[in-house]
């Protein structure tokens, strides 16, 4: 579950993913960041669907963590995202694997998935 990775992984960068917005979690829940992309990013059908946009707007993110540093390298390999939109009959495969490569690309060694519940999603890498 979520909150067992928190406790587990405390330097993993936690990030909310809305189909409008990324934002950047503290550990006590609290927000840090938030980044509205400059081109969106989602499409009716999937909560991403540009890639190139929310790769840009995931930098843009991470600048609020790192003052322009590269974040995970140094300090947090790990990436727990939690899509905070509704997933109707759940992810595709191929969806869980837009979102890895999204956070692998921002230098990410492993990426956890989770629902807007908590509950985990596909988190074989």
């Amino acid at each position: 579950m979520l909150q067992d990775d928190l406790k587990k992984y405390p330097k993993a960068i936690w990030v909310h993913f809305y189909k409008n917005r990324m934002m950047l979690m503290a550990i006590d829940g609290t927000t840090k960041a938030i980044e509205i992309p400059q081109i969106p990013y989602h499409h009716p059908r999937m909560i991403l669907a540009d890639f190139e946009s929310a790769t840009a707007t995931l930098k843009a993110l991470m600048k609020h963590h790192t003052q322009g540093s590269s974040f995970f390298k140094l300090t947090a390999p790990i990436a727990i995202v939690q899509i905070m939109e509704p997933i109707p009959d759940h992810l595709t495969k191929i969806e869980i694997r837009a979102f890895q490569e999204l956070f692998w690309n921002t230098g990410a060694r492993k990426i956890k998935l989770y629902d807007i519940d908590g509950n985990p999603i596909g988190n074989e890498e």
